[in-house]
């Protein structure tokens, strides 16, 4: 796999573009560019652990090349954190599986980025799953709810039955040839839904990849508007190897004022100290994120990456979690 960088180019027309789309699509307006740094986005924001809720990542890309690499960046990071891991794959019914298969394309890849595939395998944290193209998508009927979710739950217990959490991975049902065909991507929509609901309880996190021709068009599509919506973040590559990363979860995007902020930290004293409170004061500001500016807003989501890149992930999470209650107290806080 050839090492290109993914680089954010969020001035562009095309990442101008995407931002208003996706903005669009999701019925909020002024959308802001939340996680702008998609490698940082992979190994700090995704996951099932953080307050960010981003477990369902949506992946639109228009080279297999861009996507492979965010793929394999996202699978590093998962097995470093001792996760189990599952990749798919489709394969063609009417050959065999040669050197040029998905799969081995995709064992190729993982090799070329130093993941260790025999050991991983061998010891359960790792496999890959070669789902027949179009075979299993021809014999569904989407007008028949109760055939679609017996693809999705004998989909799911062949991917993690009997398999230890925390989960990771990525890949569709749906092949590129089948998203083509209007009946294989009305199943894979239905198959979404499915997974969304199923991610309410799913201990892990997963990319859903979908190739596209034109990446602009492809985001102005109302099949897109519901891919959007079941996902908690969306990640979007161009030919070029631009990328940008942007958050779906409504409740990230909810803003303070840094007077707001200051204020939530102080009442951390007690706890933490004052020398404490006016440190994270100054490491913010050189985190770029000052709040001597009582004009400035920031997002649950800005603060939380200041927290984890101040206290690392497991303390930043947990000042996180005090400060969610401050600033967002629930019902039973109030």
């Amino acid at each position: 796999m050839r090492n290109y960088p993914i680089t954010v180019s969020p001035k562009s027309k095309p990442i101008q573009s995407i931002k208003k789309i996706v903005a669009e699509h999701l019925d909020a307006e002024n959308a802001r560019l939340r996680f702008n740094q998609v490698n940082h986005f992979i190994d700090n924001v995704v996951g099932f652990d953080t307050s960010f809720s981003c477990r369902h990542i949506l992946l639109v890309y228009e080279e297999i090349e861009s996507a492979r690499q965010i793929e394999m960046r996202y699978l590093k990071s998962r097995l470093q954190k001792g996760e189990t891991c599952m990749c798919l794959a489709h394969g063609d019914n009417s050959t065999e599986e040669g050197h040029d298969s998905e799969s081995n394309m995709m064992r190729a890849e993982m090799t070329d980025s130093g993941i260790d595939i025999d050991r991983l395998e061998k010891t359960g944290q790792l496999a890959i799953m070669t789902i027949p193209d179009s075979g299993s998508l021809k014999t569904q009927d989407c007008n028949h709810p109760k055939s679609v979710n017996a693809t999705y739950l004998e989909l799911v217990g062949k991917m993690f039955g009997g398999k230890k959490p925390p989960f990771g991975g990525f890949g569709i049902a749906a092949s590129e040839r089948d998203l083509r065909k209007p009946e294989g991507l009305a199943l894979q929509l239905q198959l979404e839904r499915l997974g969304k609901k199923g991610f309410e309880n799913f201990v892990g996190t997963w990319i859903c990849p979908y190739a596209v021709d034109d990446l602009i068009e492809s985001l102005d599509k109302e099949w897109m508007r519901e891919l959007l919506l079941c996902h908690d973040a969306v990640i979007c590559v161009r030919r070029d190897f631009s990328a940008i990363a942007l958050n779906l979860v409504h409740s990230n995007s909810i803003s303070f004022s840094s007077r707001t902020v200051r204020a939530a930290l102080f009442k951390l004293e007690p706890s933490l100290g004052r020398a404490a409170i006016e440190t994270i004061l100054q490491d913010m500001e050189i985190y770029g994120m000052p709040l001597d500016d009582d004009h400035a807003t920031h997002t649950i989501a800005d603060i939380e990456l200041a927290m984890r890149r101040i206290f690392g992930g497991e303390g930043g999470a947990l000042i996180m979690e005090r400060l969610r209650r401050i600033l967002i107290p629930s019902p039973v806080d109030k």
